[in-house]
């Protein structure tokens, strides 16, 4: 709210006809004087501060809004700043953020990538990397990673890192470490695109690919241990497990020697199974054994060490046949399992 205030000034002054006091005359001139100097003071302030469409006059407009919040609005048509990083890029190059939120340029050789100009901590910034290729042979470097001891990256870049197509690093991700995070450029490839963003002021970085797709074997793997499964959902495991049990499907390539198949569980076995000796599992409950698909009598578990007879596990929909076959395709089948039998 303006301060401006002109209560103070006596329009009836002077009376006409009469003889009048200087006095009068004085309030009035020192109450618009008053005036005046506030109403300067405000429009210079809204000069300052106010967002313009055009420069004033004598000035050079700056719209800078200095992280203000301007919210519940409409907008149309807004636009992305650009910014051109030459058509030389190589070697050390800092990405100034606030330069533009598109930035474009040619990499020559080999370039290794800092940022500076994110918004502060609690707000996203985002920068958009448009890099034309003309040396294929280029190696792309990010910032390095450093995973605290939970094995999180608390600097640098995140695991997004690790799904970008021709990854690499010096190191593979673990507590308490430090690595690289660096890509080549794909085969044939003349543009590569990508969206860098972060939301604590550049202390970690997301990437995203935007022109090429993300690495197939882009999956952080945990490492099955070794103890009993129990879940209610799906598990998938390589490593010899004591037992599966619980009511949810496993998926399994690997069943130690002697281990049950207990309660609800599903087991489906993808591929030959480790289990070598004369020991079967133990079948209880309810628990079913499916085959992977493909071929009939396909060799999915050894029942026994015999030389070159192998077991495999049929289903008819109706029985589980534990068959024995050699490799000129004559088949017996060893057991029949009928849902009584567990």
């Amino acid at each position: 709210m303006s301060s401006i205030n002109t209560n103070n000034i006596n329009v009836n002054y002077p009376i006409p006809g009469v003889n009048n006091s200087t006095q009068g005359f004085r309030d009035n001139f020192t109450s618009i004087k008053t005036n005046l100097n506030t109403a300067g003071t405000e429009i210079t302030d809204l000069q300052n501060k106010a967002v313009l469409k055009a420069a004033l006059d004598g000035q050079t407009i700056n719209n800078d809004m200095a992280n203000t919040l301007i919210s519940n609005a409409l907008t149309r048509s807004f636009r992305a700043s650009t910014y051109n990083l030459g058509n030389n890029i190589q070697g050390n190059l800092t990405v100034n953020v606030s330069q533009g939120d598109v930035q474009y340029g040619t990499i020559t050789a080999d370039t290794t990538l800092t940022f500076a100009g994110w918004s502060p901590s609690d707000t996203q910034s985002n920068v958009e990397l448009n890099f034309f290729i003309s040396n294929s042979s280029a190696n792309i470097v990010f910032p390095n990673t450093q995973n605290n001891d939970s094995n999180v990256p608390a600097q640098g870049m995140t695991y997004t890192a690790l799904q970008l197509e021709n990854y690499f690093s010096n190191a593979t991700p673990s507590n308490s470490n430090t690595y690289t995070n660096q890509v080549s450029i794909p085969a044939g490839v003349t543009q590569i695109n990508y969206l860098i963003s972060t939301i604590n002021c550049g202390q970690t970085l997301d990437i995203y690919p935007i022109t090429r797709p993300k690495k197939s074997t882009a999956l952080i793997n945990g490492t099955p241990t070794s103890s009993n499964l129990t879940a209610q959902g799906t598990i998938t495991t390589s490593t010899s497990s004591n037992s599966v049990t619980g009511s949810g499907t496993f998926f399994t390539t690997e069943l130690a020697v002697g281990r049950q198949i207990l309660s609800n569980a599903n087991v489906f076995i993808g591929t030959v199974a480790n289990i070598v000796s004369n020991t079967s599992m133990t079948l209880t409950s309810n628990a079913n054994i499916a085959l992977a698909a493909g071929n009939s009598y396909r060799r999915v578990m050894r029942i026994g060490n015999q030389g070159d007879v192998a077991g495999a596990i049929e289903t008819d929909g109706t029985y589980i046949y534990l068959c024995t076959a050699n490799y000129n395709g004559t088949t017996s089948i060893w057991k029949r399992v009928t849902p009584s039998d567990y």
